[in-house]
């Protein structure tokens, strides 16, 4: 299993479980490091700028994807919980520039589970919506496929050599 995706619609939940061929800890630091975060969060052609990064429960995440047109698409994450290396839950939002909350577009509360499993990491990442409308609009607005290539973009970036000691 590579990637698995599942949708709750009792639950207002999209599941996505993908498994990355990197250590837990090397999987963990991407997404906890900014300069590695910024390196692979979006999409294939995007690319991403971190306004702010505070990886600590209260902490935000500001941070806008540039597409390929220039056009920016920014985002705010409020990190509620971290638990070093094992998951990493926050409430995602669409926004502006300024940080305010584009009440237009949905938000989720995502949790985030580190997993070894063999020589790999599989990384369930489950979406919590406020409303059913809310998820189908997420849906319709691309995210499967966005999501599944910012994680390319992610195995890529993990298959190189380690920087790291």
């Amino acid at each position: 299993m590579k990637y698995k995706k599942s949708i709750d619609e009792k639950a207002l939940a999209l599941v996505i479980e993908r498994r990355f061929l990197a250590p837990k800890q090397r999987v963990w630091d991407a997404y906890s490091k900014r300069e590695l975060l910024q390196q692979w969060w979006s999409p294939e052609h995007f690319s991403t700028t971190i306004k702010t990064f505070e990886f600590r429960p209260g902490g935000c995440w500001d941070y806008h994807m540039t597409g390929p047109d220039g056009t920016r698409y920014w985002s705010l994450a409020i990190y509620k919980a971290i638990h070093e290396g094992v998951s990493i839950e926050y409430e995602d939002y669409f926004s502006n520039e300024a940080g305010e909350h584009n009440r237009s577009l949905p938000s989720t509360r995502a949790h985030l589970t580190f997993s070894p499993d063999g020589n790999g990491t599989v990384v369930t990442t489950t979406l919590k919506f406020a409303s059913l409308g809310a998820l189908q609009q997420l849906l319709k607005m691309g995210f499967e496929q966005g999501f599944a290539s910012t994680c390319d973009k992610l195995d890529t970036m993990l298959s190189a050599p380690s920087r790291s000691a």
